[in-house]
């Protein structure tokens, strides 16, 4: 039974995040081939005034009053969706809704429906998180290139934001739109180095922190600011080939981690499968934990602390430079 609730699990959680996969693709389609009419000075206030609200603006509205909404709203821009706090609480609310259903119906107890809502709700996080990383990821990779560019623009004559509108038209996402940002709010009028600082609050890495000290060095003191980008360029390629040398030397420990956390699953699934009745001894006995039967407690906790075996090996695994 737990292992039918799982495939069940599994499988409404998949329909739900391709739904929701298929929703948000298409909607950033239509959005960029939507026809762009004359600014006029109140749509122009409008867009001032407002947060963009994604294709759920009621949740979006609910999410922005909640704290842990502000949050998801933080993720969601990291992760290159700027306005679906909505929409992925929504996908928390509907997948949390669905882990409870099924912990009440296959399992019961109070503990499993609160971890299987708790499990559901906090995929579309995880997708975020990891949607995020790889983004910041590919933005460490292009960085580099783009202060070469601007460099080259500042050595040519331009300025820092003409320059810096060099940078979102040649390069690909995710440093286009991010230099694109920056480039609209220096054409607003807002100081440069407070640009970069809203750049440092959407990536924050080292090396967009060390963009922000050079550029306010620059402001206040003076100095050769194509020179100064041309060295932090340098200097960042060198700690991205001292960074993916390190990964490399982990990389073995946090293939050790995967295995060591995965494996125990896979054994105990193929133990059933070839005997299906190796487990009720365990699942018939008629002691509880917490309101909860033995065995299914059991389960629980070993599931538990193999995910937090998990998060320490990754932990340790995980190099900084």
């Amino acid at each position: 039974m737990i292992l039918v609730g799982g495939l069940v699990f599994v499988a409404v959680v998949g329909f739900v995040v391709a739904v929701w996969w298929a929703l948000a693709s298409g909607g950033a389609v239509r959005a960029r081939l939507a026809p762009q009419g004359p600014m006029t000075a109140e749509v122009a206030a409008s867009i001032l005034r407002t947060a963009p609200q994604g294709r759920f603006p009621l949740l979006s509205q609910i999410a922005a009053l909640l704290p842990v909404g502000q949050k998801l709203e933080r993720l969601t821009e990291k992760a290159g969706w700027r306005g679906q706090a909505g929409a992925a609480l929504g996908a928390m609310i509907a997948l949390g809704i669905v882990g409870g259903t099924i912990g009440a119906i296959r399992i019961g107890g109070w503990l499993a429906v609160l971890a299987l809502a708790s499990a559901g709700a906090a995929i579309p996080v995880i997708y975020l998180r990891v949607r995020a990383h790889k983004r910041l990821e590919k933005f460490t990779e292009q960085f580099p290139d783009a202060l070469d560019m601007v460099t080259r623009a500042l050595r040519a004559g331009y300025a820092f934001g003409s320059a810096i509108q060099l940078v979102c038209e040649e390069m690909p996402d995710p440093i286009g739109p991010e230099f694109r940002r920056i480039f609209e709010e220096i054409s607003l009028g807002t100081p440069p180095t407070e640009t970069v600082s809203h750049l440092y609050d959407r990536i924050t890495t080292e090396d967009v922190r060390f963009f922000y000290v050079a550029v306010s060095i620059q402001r206040e003191v003076g100095g050769n600011l194509a020179e100064i980008l041309d060295q932090l360029s340098k200097v960042i390629r060198e700690r991205y080939k001292i960074l993916s040398y390190a990964r490399v030397l982990s990389a073995q420990q946090r293939g050790t981690a995967y295995c060591v956390s995965i494996s125990p699953i896979c054994f105990a699934l193929l133990i059933y499968l070839l005997t299906p009745g190796f487990y009720d001894a365990m699942f018939e006995a008629k002691e509880t934990l917490l309101g909860i039967q033995i065995g299914k407690a059991l389960v629980f906790v070993a599931l538990v602390l193999q995910a937090a075996g998990f998060l320490i090996l990754k932990r340790i695994a995980n190099i900084t430079v």
